[in-house]
C-alpha cells in the first residue's frame, strides 16, 4: 500500500509540473524574482505583498478548488495567472541582465530567451489562423433570427437538444454551428431568452437542469403531440427554432403552434397562447 501511495504522489507530482512548467513556457524565469522578492521582504512593500499574493492565487486557487464544470476551467482561469507571472519573467530577466557584466553573455542570453520563447507563439498563430473555421451561420439562418429579434423582448425560444452525431452528416469545415457545439448562437444573435442551450455553461453555474433537459429531450423525441404541447405549455415557451434539418418527432400540424416564417435552412413556430 505504501509503494502505491509513493507511486501515485509520484505521478500527480510530474503531472502538476508538466502543467506548471508547460503552460508557463519561458515566463517560469519569472521564479527568479518572484523568489527574490520574498527572500529580501515582502512585507516591507504593500505592493509586493498585493501582487505576489495574487499571483500565488490566481495559480492555486483554479488548479486546487475547481473541481466541477468541465476540464478546461483550469485552464482558462490560469490566465491570470500566466499574465501576472509575465510581468515577473520580464522583471527577471532584466535582473539577471544587470547583473551580467559581459555584453556578449547579455546579448546571447537575450537572443536564447527570445528564441526558446518563439516556437510556442508560433504554434498559436499557426493554430488559430491556419484552420478554416469549425462552423458557420448561414445568411438564411440569419435572416431567420433577426425575424426572432423583431418578436416581443420577453419571448421563449425552444431550441432542439443538441446531437453531436449531427456532425458526421457534413464533410469539411465550416459547418452549420447547430451541428458544431451546443452554444448559445440563438440567444446571440436574436437578443432573445431560450430553453435551453448551451449547457456546458449552465451546468458550470451550477443550476439544476437535469429535469428541464430530460423534459426537452422526452417532448422532441416522442410522437404523442399531446407531451410537446404540455412541454410547451410548461414552461411558457413562446417559438420553436428549428434549423437546417431539425425536426420535431410528432406532426407539427397537431401542435397547438402555426409556422410563421420558413427559408431553406430555417423554421419558426409561434405556439398559440
Amino acid at each position: 500500500a505504501e509503494e502505491n501511495w509513493k507511486r501515485v504522489i509520484q505521478v500527480e507530482a510530474t503531472a502538476f509540473l508538466i502543467f506548471l512548467f508547460g503552460n508557463l513556457g519561458m515566463r517560469f524565469v519569472g521564479f527568479w524574482a518572484y523568489f527574490r522578492k520574498i527572500k529580501k521582504g515582502i512585507f516591507q512593500n504593500s505592493f509586493s505583498i498585493f501582487f505576489l499574493s495574487i499571483t500565488a492565487a490566481s495559480f492555486f486557487i483554479p488548479v486546487f478548488f475547481l473541481q466541477k464544470g468541465v476540464a478546461w476551467n483550469t485552464i482558462q482561469f490560469n490566465q491570470y495567472f500566466l499574465l501576472f507571472f509575465g510581468f515577473l519573467a520580464a522583471i527577471s530577466v532584466v535582473e539577471l541582465l544587470s547583473h551580467l557584466k559581459d555584453k556578449l553573455l547579455k546579448y546571447l542570453i537575450s537572443v536564447s530567451i527570445i528564441i526558446l520563447a518563439i516556437p510556442t507563439q508560433m504554434g498559436l498563430l499557426w493554430q488559430f489562423y491556419s484552420n478554416p473555421a469549425l462552423s458557420k451561420v448561414s445568411y438564411q439562418e440569419i435572416d431567420a433570427l433577426n425575424f426572432l429579434k423583431e418578436t416581443p423582448s420577453d419571448a421563449i425560444i425552444l431550441t432542439v437538444p443538441f446531437n453531436k452525431y449531427e456532425r458526421d452528416k457534413y464533410g469539411m469545415p465550416p459547418i452549420p454551428i447547430y451541428a458544431w457545439y451546443d452554444t448559445g448562437y440563438v440567444s446571440a444573435f436574436s437578443g432573445k431568452k431560450t430553453l435551453i442551450s448551451d449547457e456546458e455553461q449552465v451546468n458550470i453555474m451550477g443550476y439544476k437542469i437535469d429535469k428541464l433537459l430530460q423534459d426537452r429531450l422526452m417532448a422532441f423525441g416522442s410522437g404523442n403531440h399531446n407531451e410537446m404541447s404540455s412541454f410547451l405549455k410548461k414552461y411558457k415557451i413562446d417559438y420553436i427554432y428549428l434549423a437546417w434539418d431539425q425536426k420535431i418527432a410528432t406532426n407539427s400540424s397537431y401542435l397547438n403552434a402555426d409556422l410563421v416564417y420558413e427559408n431553406k435552412d430555417t423554421k419558426i413556430y409561434k405556439v398559440r397562447n
